[in-house]
């Protein structure tokens, strides 16, 4: 059982990562194709440019065993590893084949490979006892994407430190890897694995789980998780995966809605904490979520070589570094006057992307004279005057 519920959590790390949900099956039913196939064209298709053709040839090649894990290699020693697409590499963990998995374990060892927390997840499906140094090492790694792989590939080693590991990660600041982490936990003794009767009793409680004390209280106050970087919600996808866990638990949704506004949810929110407080016979705290700030500036780096970094400076000037838990830098008034007039000073660009964006990336918002400019590059591949202030930025949050 507990097989079934690690694998079904995985999926969701998985969509967090890179992949639509559309596009998204699993991949530890998948059969050899039963004909032969031309595995060097669907690399080829793979890494093409059309993402439904993409996603489809990477799909038909994670099916195609020894054959196409050997043309995946040719691809990539006649390309370059990076030269991949973010699909293929995620779904290469359902092939068994030594040579390619020992490709995997190397690229994620390499920082400058585009793919590392696709690679490190592929690894994660199929987790191997000799491979546990890198699960173990990545989940203290500074981008989050890279943590859950990692906690996702804990979890699937079965060793019997797993809940000790997951239990650390349910702490991790960020929650989109504190509650991947709870989820693990509480699918780690099957907990909610029965099938849900639409017709069960409202007051019939759920059976107390193994772990539930540490993975119950987090996934409750998950439902309330929420960060905005101008439109970007972040707590979205906690949101999504702590509701999906409690709702399998609890055998209710209780009317939650992810995508209500935060007044919204909070009565569905107290129901799940209710019926999980008598099931743990104990209170559970869940702080009252903070209003968004209004910020006036933004930037985001994203990168699984150096870590993440997000910073904004809200409309009383101040600056913010982090997501989630926001921590607050001092800067004196000329500072601020000094980041003011370096994002005023950006002039409207043609477009709105710049670079090959891959595993790394940087995000600004709240650019131009109007503040009204947001855009999203390669590292080092923004326009001179963009460069400009994300140096600035980095060199006052690292000072």
């Amino acid at each position: 059982m507990r097989d079934v519920t690690l694998h079904s959590a995985l999926g969701g790390a998985i969509l967090a990562l890179v992949m639509p949900a559309m596009a998204l099956r699993a991949q530890g039913d998948a059969k050899p194709d039963a004909k032969p196939d031309d595995y060097d064209k669907r690399v080829v298709d793979a890494c093409g440019s059309n993402p439904l053709i993409r996603m489809q040839a990477a799909k038909r090649v994670a099916k195609g065993g020894a054959a196409a894990a050997a043309a995946v290699l040719r691809y990539a020693e006649a390309k370059g590893a990076s030269e991949l697409s973010s699909e293929l590499v995620m779904l290469l963990g359902g092939i068994e084949d030594a040579k390619l998995r020992a490709a995997l374990e190397t690229w994620v060892a390499d920082a400058d490979f585009a793919w590392r927390p696709q690679a490190l997840l592929a690894l994660a499906q199929k987790a191997q006892p000799t491979e546990r140094h890198l699960f173990e090492a990545f989940l203290k790694h500074g981008s989050w994407q890279m943590r859950r792989a990692a906690v996702v590939g804990i979890a699937n080693l079965h060793q019997d430190d797993g809940p000790r590991l997951l239990g650390k990660m349910t702490s991790d600041g960020d929650a989109r890897v504190s509650v991947l982490a709870a989820t693990l936990l509480l699918a780690w003794s099957g907990a909610g694995s029965a099938d849900t009767k639409a017709d069960a009793k409202a007051d019939t409680l759920p059976k107390k789980p193994e772990h539930g004390e540490v993975a119950l209280p987090v996934l409750v106050r998950g439902l309330d998780a929420e960060d905005a970087f101008f439109g970007d919600d972040f707590g979205r996808l906690a949101r999504k995966e702590a509701f999906d866990a409690l709702r399998k638990f609890c055998g209710q949704d209780f009317g939650y809605r992810v995508d209500a506004p935060a007044a919204e949810r909070r009565a569905p929110l107290q129901r799940f904490q209710k019926l999980c407080e008598q099931v743990l016979d104990t209170a559970i705290e869940v702080p009252q979520s903070e209003a968004l700030r209004a910020f006036s500036l933004g930037y985001e780096r994203r990168s699984c070589r150096d870590g993440d970094l997000v910073l904004r400076l809200d409309a009383q000037g101040r600056l913010w570094k982090g997501a989630f838990q926001l921590e607050q830098i001092d800067i004196d008034e000329a500072t601020r006057d000094e980041l003011r007039r370096l994002a005023r000073g950006v002039e409207a660009p043609r477009k709105t992307s710049f670079g090959r964006i891959r595993c790394d990336l940087t995000r600004f918002a709240g650019l131009g004279a109007a503040g009204n400019i947001s855009l999203r590059a390669a590292p080092e591949s923004e326009p001179e005057a963009v460069q400009a202030l994300g140096k600035r930025l980095v060199e006052i949050a690292t000072r």
